[in-house]
């Protein structure tokens, strides 16, 4: 599924609101007509998920098809306690976290960040950038995911509702309200979306674990700006954060 105009993900302890601007029909052409590259990234904290980064590179250089040769950044989350041993190699780029240490005790803010920091680096070399959770395998080409220029963002659904999903045009719960609150969001107006698996029709809830944005837009580091303000909101509300849920989409923190 691709969007044009945002994007709404749960990174972690909190969902962020990731706002990206329609842009014009000469926008689109002139990103069309400047055949940007595709950009991969992904991130390692843990020895485990450096070996599970390798082995979805490699998947990358021998299923992804043309996209094969896609330059992929991984963010170093301790960088000094996991190096990143034998992820080095043409195309891969290794980049060490740039987050305030404190956001840690949040699940997943790592991704928040990482994904603004590696927006920040390609936005004037590539028309698209593919975050790709460590873990997961890619198994065919990278098409679906390739804006093209002509997009803002590629997402799909939550697998499941869960128990985060809200019914369309219900009032935001404490969860949702701090989320709504920094955004500007109003729930009467947003549009429903169906889950994947259990089919049930939620407000706006996307799957983070693989998609696509248009660097040059901003939204990841529209997010990481939000996430401190918004995280400060939860922590007060002492909002518990999900450790895991519908698997593909939350995982726990080790």
């Amino acid at each position: 599924m691709k969007r044009k105009s945002f994007v709404v993900c749960a990174w972690a302890s909190v969902a962020l609101i990731l706002l990206a601007a329609k842009g014009t029909a000469a926008d689109r052409l002139d990103a069309a007509a400047s055949g940007k590259k595709t950009a991969v990234m992904t991130y390692a904290t843990t020895g485990e998920q450096v070996r599970a980064v390798k082995a979805l590179i490699k998947s990358v250089r021998d299923l992804s098809g043309k996209y094969r040769n896609s330059r992929i950044y991984v963010v170093l989350g301790d960088p000094e306690n996991v190096r990143g041993d034998g992820l080095q190699e043409e195309n891969v780029e290794l980049l060490p976290l740039e987050m305030d240490r404190s956001f840690l005790e949040y699940p997943l803010a790592i991704k928040a960040f990482a994904a603004a920091q590696v927006e920040r680096a390609v936005q004037s070399d590539a028309g698209t950038l593919v975050w790709i959770d460590p873990g997961v395998i890619v198994l065919g080409s990278l098409a679906a995911l390739d804006l093209e220029g002509k997009f803002a963002a590629a997402l799909r659904p939550v697998t499941l509702a869960n128990t985060i999903g809200i019914p369309p045009r219900a009032a935001p719960n404490d969860y949702w309200e701090p989320i709504y609150k920094e955004t500007g969001c109003d729930y009467r107006n947003l549009p429903e979306i169906e889950t994947v698996v259990d089919e049930v029709k939620i407000q706006p809830y996307y799957n983070c674990e693989v998609f696509a944005v248009d660097p040059k837009r901003g939204s990841a580091r529209s997010g990481r700006e939000s996430w401190p303000r918004v995280s400060r909101m939860m922590r007060i509300r002492k909002t518990p954060a999900p450790l895991s849920c519908a698997g593909s989409f939350f995982t726990r923190r080790s």
